[in-house]
């Protein structure tokens, strides 16, 4: 987002939206961690904890696999924040308000350049005809074949004691060389004013490029957000989860008397173990390649 020196007020903007790029890039990334982080610790929880818990013979493995899940359950991420996906939505927040300033902005800017070209083209137009208009009384005098010709004007004025005689001389041609003068002076404010219309169809053009760049960097933070906030959930879901189960293990006597809910609970965790480790994977592959 250049153009400083066409649009001066476009640099609080810029520095703005630099702000908001910013903390997008960070977000993006601990997003990315975040959705393999949580892939390879359900994976952890899959594989190893519900397996545990699926296998156990006797009280002392129900108990081990009630300790092993508390402190499954305790863990966190990592240098990453678990309200990441509320930070999105508050960027989001952010943006939609610089958005609405922005085209605001963008709009009063082309506005004015309209005004402006307006104006601009009807002076143009104006100074064309009057040039028509010279054009016209000069040329036919130019085609005289026997060149100017000298008119001679006699006045006489008489006084009381003497009388005076003014002869004027009058020349076509200084008449003609006036004409062509007001005819390059209107050439010249021409000039003028056709350069301002090229310079404010420039400043429309790069007006409009501002715009389509802005859009083109515009992030689809309303996605990007549930995705975040879906799993930030499933963490606290399945870590939830763990520390229930741990109090279901050590409140049952023996594995005989497991309740079937539990061991259905157990099963479906495992089941949808795979297919939410491959979206994750495959939200964070997307994530990399922005």
């Amino acid at each position: 987002m250049d153009h400083g020196s066409d649009f001066p007020g476009l640099a609080t903007y810029k520095d703005r939206w630099t702000t908001y790029k910013d903390r997008w890039t960070t977000l993006l990334q601990q997003s990315r961690d975040l959705a393999n982080l949580t892939s390879a610790n359900y994976k952890q929880y899959d594989q190893v904890f519900l397996n545990i818990v699926q296998n156990v013979q006797d009280k002392q493995e129900m108990v081990e696999a009630a300790e092993a899940l508390s402190m499954f359950s305790e863990e966190k991420p990592v240098g990453i924040p678990l309200d990441i996906s509320q930070k999105f939505l508050d960027l989001r927040n952010d943006v939609e308000r610089f958005q609405k300033e922005f085209n605001d902005y963008i709009e009063t800017q082309r506005v004015q350049l309209l005004q402006l070209a307006k104006v601009l083209q009807q002076e143009i137009d104006g100074l064309l005809k009057q040039i028509d208009g010279l054009t016209a009384a000069v040329l036919p005098d130019f085609n005289v074949a026997s060149g100017p010709s000298i008119i001679f004007a006699f006045t006489a004025d008489f006084g009381s004691h003497c009388a005076h005689r003014r002869w004027r001389l009058v020349e076509p041609g200084i008449a003609i060389i006036g004409l062509a003068i007001s005819r390059a002076q209107k050439q010249k404010e021409l000039a003028v004013k056709q350069a301002e219309l090229a310079e404010v169809n420039r400043k429309q053009e790069a007006l409009a490029h501002i715009k389509s760049e802005f859009d083109g960097l515009d992030p689809d933070i309303k996605i990007i957000s549930s995705s975040l906030s879906l799993f930030a959930d499933i963490w606290r879901q399945f870590h939830g989860e763990a520390e229930e189960f741990a109090k279901v293990l050590r409140d049952v006597q023996n594995p005989t008397s497991i309740p079937r809910v539990f061991k259905l609970r157990v099963e479906l965790a495992r089941t949808i173990a795979r297919p939410l480790q491959e979206a994750l994977e495959a939200y964070a592959n997307t994530i990399g390649t922005r």
